[in-house]
């Protein structure tokens, strides 16, 4: 199953995502402790949602799976808003296990596993927000 619709509204959310014509309602952690915190201690979010990690500067940036209870896709954007890199279907099983984009980010969504594929996200994708 991708996402989990009985765990809908578990996010804040205060922005939205375009991914291929799809529009995806997400929460903004663009502050230290809100990307430190992430979706840790979530049981799950629902299907057609997610946290988008907003940071300052272009980088590479990792990411775990502490304290997160579902597993999830992760997608690296560019700051021109494009996916620069993704890995699908992390576990919570893989902490401590680190994953880290090969080029610059300057945002990270966060969403459940298998949406990445539903959504049709490759490398290249230009999203919008």
């Amino acid at each position: 199953m991708v996402g989990n619709p009985g765990c809908a509204g578990n996010l804040e959310h205060d922005q939205t995502v375009k991914v291929n014509n799809q529009v995806l309602p997400v929460q903004k952690a663009d502050s230290q402790t809100e990307r430190q915190k992430g979706l840790s201690g979530l049981d799950c979010i629902g299907p057609n949602e997610g946290m988008l990690f907003i940071f300052d500067r272009p980088g590479h940036y990792s990411f775990w799976m502490k304290d997160t209870r579902f597993a999830i896709d992760i997608v690296w954007l560019s700051a021109d808003k494009k996916v620069v890199d993704q890995q699908l279907n992390i576990k919570p099983s893989t902490y401590p296990q680190t994953f880290t984009n090969d080029k610059p980010a300057k945002y990270v969504l966060e969403i459940p596993a298998g949406q990445a594929d539903h959504f049709g996200s490759t490398e290249g994708n230009q999203l919008s927000f």
